[in-house]
């Protein structure tokens, strides 16, 4: 709200301004003045996307900071599970789904807060079966594989064998190992 002849007035400027002022006393004497109010602008920061990773890999978090004076400071709660928690980009890898909050602070001990969850999904159970045992004379085949649980992991699962030497497809859960013969 605007005061033009109150002694104290209130100013809330968006920028950096000049301000003057004039004083005329009852003779009509005047004298003029000015002072300038700098306005600096006020750190923001941006942790990025909320984002899923798989249990045991890892999310780089990388904030932007705009505005403020630097030096910046960085804080971030909790600390678990995050490479560092006064740096702006650690890595993090929590063991649960976890609420990430950071807080930048600029040399004028202006701040601002930003979050970013990160959802960590749980990984498909693998079971390839027990050992086998073929006999290289006999041209045996045996089938190799365990059960699937669907207890952990979201259908449809894709399988992926390694070496596929033998198999009959290493693409699908139980994979026959295809005979084995000696070269004579």
């Amino acid at each position: 709200k605007r005061q033009p002849s109150s002694s104290n007035p209130l100013a809330q400027p968006t920028g950096t301004i000049k301000y003057f002022v004039t004083v005329t006393d009852a003779n009509g004497c005047t004298a003029v003045d000015s002072v300038t109010v700098l306005v600096r602008q006020a750190p923001t920061i941006n942790a990025g996307r909320d984002t899923s990773i798989c249990r045991g890999f890892s999310v780089a978090l990388n904030t932007v900071t705009t505005g403020g004076q630097a030096p910046f400071s960085y804080t971030w709660s909790p600390p678990f599970g995050l490479s560092g928690f006064t740096i702006p980009n650690p890595l993090a890898t929590p063991d649960i789904t976890t609420y990430y909050q950071v807080t930048v602070a600029d040399a004028n001990g202006c701040t601002s807060v930003d979050d970013i969850q990160i959802t960590v999904r749980e990984n498909p159970l693998a079971d390839a079966g027990s050992d086998q045992t073929v006999f290289q004379c006999g041209g045996d085949s045996v089938q190799i594989g365990g059960t699937q649980s669907f207890q952990f992991g979201v259908t449809p699962f894709k399988y992926s064998w390694s070496p596929n030497t033998g198999l009959s497809s290493d693409t699908i859960l139980k994979p026959w190992v295809k005979g084995i013969t000696q070269d004579v």
